[in-house]
């Protein structure tokens, strides 16, 4: 009895392990960052890739979502849009802590003379909270953008700044760890 709960102590701890964050890999040459978010049996996000002594800059516009997938059995098998054109495929695995990003259709990186290694080691350096998505950090269809900041550190904090068109009124969303206010 005490050997089961210690396997489905061991089974449980390393199921925890999320997608969910911040993940860089950086060189001298080159930085890779994934920024991604796993919901349930999904993962998406967005990639930054620059290579080449920042000759090649791949990196999807802020807000874009540029990798979607699904996770099954802690494995993610994702889709990646380039931003040279051409989609490619990816399988990602956490490992004590380390993102493995294994690219398997690289066709999108070689049609855009890219040197990105086929399995890249992120490193998570923050969290990404769950309610920051491409939608939270945009102004409503009737609003007007004027700023959006993201502040790293622990508290991972997002302001929102948005003109409401019709009113002419100025509104700030602030989220902290998962928490929105909103003053109008």
């Amino acid at each position: 009895m005490k050997n089961l709960f210690f396997l489905l102590f061991f089974v449980a701890f390393h199921s925890i392990a999320s997608f969910s964050g911040h993940w860089v890999n950086d060189s001298n040459s080159q930085s890779l960052t994934l920024d991604l978010i796993e919901k349930g049996n999904d993962v998406y996000g967005r990639y930054c890739f620059i290579t080449n002594n920042g000759n090649r800059i791949d990196c999807a516009e802020s807000g874009d979502v540029n990798i979607k997938g699904v996770v099954k059995n802690n494995v993610g098998i994702v889709t990646f849009e380039s931003t040279f054109g051409g989609s490619g495929k990816a399988t990602l695995s956490i490992i004590d802590g380390i993102l493995s990003y294994a690219i398997n259709d690289y066709s999108p990186f070689v049609e855009a003379n890219m040197s990105v290694p086929k399995v890249i080691s992120f490193k998570k350096t923050t969290e990404v909270p769950a309610k920051i998505t491409a939608v939270s950090t945009e102004c409503k269809d009737t609003d007007v953008l004027i700023a959006s900041c993201h502040f790293s550190g622990a508290s991972q904090r997002v302001a929102t700044f948005c003109l409401n068109k019709k009113n002419s009124v100025i509104e700030y969303t602030f989220q902290k760890n998962n928490l929105m206010l909103v003053l109008a």
